[in-house]
């Protein structure tokens, strides 16, 4: 268990909130947060980046002592009011999305900055680092995605009640191919809406989300999408399609690609599948649906190498005062695994013996088969002032026994194929040399071999997303391996 305090000022409440994770090619994992303290006074928000060694330590090589932090340090505005997605491109860089107030007013521009694989401002980018895109509206804005597809930089997430989608070209100026201008506002049926997840497919945009009628407390899991320049793709009516309705706000958490362009939400922890229509695929469980076997509903999730699924929030034990992270894993059939905690649930206290506000937030899945849990935890510094709170950082990792015998099997000549499922990188570690690696698509049809160099790190970013096949050739074995392309 590891964790860090960047900004308590005591006698002030100071807020730490995760929002992102990646893992690099060398195990290393990156966090990014939200860092401030309160007070009567004027209090910088930063944008905090730390790096995690894979044994849990910081990683002194990055930024200072292992954290990078930015704030505009102003009195009257902050560049980053919430930087809350982040990618890791080719070279090690990482890119990271957020909002934040303009000098001049109340609105608020998305903001993207790129560091160094060292963690510092990349000064080549944008302007000193950083790219402003004003999207219009007022300060009500989130950034929901961050994806590297193509050689463009695409950004989506929410402005008032619309939804938008940002691209820009890889300096950070304004990719003018998309829409015309680079932005593009999404209003389905004149709802409320959301994006929380984006996918690009064989060059056709998709927007996950929700949408809700202004005068009914029902929401509606919609797909929107747009064609690669951004106009308006032949999907569902007038391109996007609405199937699902509940009472409560539905966050899609997670999609899958599968085959024949049918494609698995995740949402809120259950399993729906759609065909490449936007339709329920009445095949798939109850019409479409498969409630998951914990019958609750999640914040957070993550793919297994297994094929298997994690999800994480906060719950209560006896009492509403105790407050616990909890995990756990869903097999790929849709049932409890049985290997993992017990009955396929953990509960840690991370204040123990005491327990506190404790939020988990963010899930990896590691390529060495572990399970990495990171969130908040409260702690009261004077125990004689409850009313101060000192809220960290707090990463936890957990072994998973079902996942490290998967890759076992899978693998006697230790060969790790991480992250999978990957968006931009995949990197391929192997006890004994690799001599050759040839990828495959779903069907069988041969698309590429590497040698080599190659063989460490493909580059699978400009690959539509789906479902590729590896074979690794060693001195004396071949190995096969799956690779999921998001």
């Amino acid at each position: 268990m590891f964790f860090l305090d960047t900004v308590f000022n005591a006698p002030n409440n100071s807020t730490e909130l995760i929002y992102d994770i990646l893992e690099q090619p060398d195990n290393k994992a990156v966090y990014l947060g939200k860092s401030y303290s309160s007070s009567g006074f004027f209090e910088p928000i930063h944008c905090t980046v730390f790096r995690l060694n894979s044994d849990g330590t910081l990683d002194s090589s990055f930024g200072a002592a292992g954290v990078f932090r930015y704030s505009t340090d102003s009195e009257n505005h902050n560049l980053f009011l919430t930087a809350s997605k982040m990618v890791l491109l080719q070279d090690g860089s990482i890119l990271i999305a957020g909002y934040g107030r303009d000098s001049t007013g109340l609105s608020a521009d998305i903001i993207l900055m790129k560091i160094t694989k060292s963690g510092i401002l990349d000064t080549s980018f944008g302007q000193n680092g950083i790219a402003k895109f004003s999207i219009g509206g007022s300060s009500n804005k989130s950034v929901s995605n961050l994806l590297v597809y193509g050689e463009k930089i695409y950004i989506a997430g929410r402005i008032d009640a619309d939804s938008y989608i940002i691209s820009s070209n890889m300096d950070g100026t304004y990719n003018t191919d998309f829409n015309n201008d680079g932005r593009y506002i999404l209003d389905v049926g004149g709802k409320t809406n959301t994006i929380d997840q984006l996918l690009i497919v064989n060059n056709i945009i998709y927007a996950f989300g929700s949408s809700q009628a202004s005068s009914t407390s029902v929401y509606t899991t919609c797909v929107s999408a747009l064609n690669i320049d951004g106009s308006i793709a032949a999907f569902g009516i007038d391109g996007s399609s609405e199937f699902l309705n509940t009472s409560s706000n539905p966050t899609v958490l997670k999609v899958i690609p599968k085959e024949n362009g049918k494609m698995l939400l995740i949402v809120g922890g259950d399993f729906y599948m759609i065909n490449r229509y936007g339709n329920p695929d009445t095949t798939f469980g109850n019409q479409g649906k498969i409630v998951n076997p914990y019958n609750q509903s999640f914040t957070s999730c993550a793919v297994a190498s297994d094929n298997g699924f994690y999800f994480s929030k906060f719950k209560y034990l006896q009492t509403t005062t105790q407050m616990v992270f909890y995990t756990v894993k869903i097999n790929a059939e849709f049932g409890k695994s049985t290997n993992f905690g017990s009955g396929g649930e953990i509960t840690t206290n991370v204040s123990y013996p005491k327990y506190s506000e404790q939020m988990p937030s963010k899930l990896l899945s590691s390529a060495d088969g572990k399970l990495v849990v990171a969130g908040s935890v409260t702690r009261y510094p004077n125990p004689n002032v409850p009313s101060i709170k000192n809220q960290d950082y707090v990463v936890l990792r957990y072994g998973d026994p079902s996942v490290l015998s998967a890759n076992n099997d899978n693998s006697k000549s230790e060969i790790s194929i991480y992250p999978n499922p990957a968006k931009n990188i995949i990197s391929i570690r192997s006890k004994d040399k690799i001599l050759k690696i040839v990828l495959f698509d779903a069907t069988g049809k041969l698309l590429k071999s590497f040698t080599g160099p190659e063989t460490k790190q493909i580059n699978v970013a400009n690959m539509t997303t789906g479902n590729y096949i590896l074979k690794i050739y060693t001195k004396d074995k071949v190995t096969t391996q799956k690779i999921i392309k998001e």
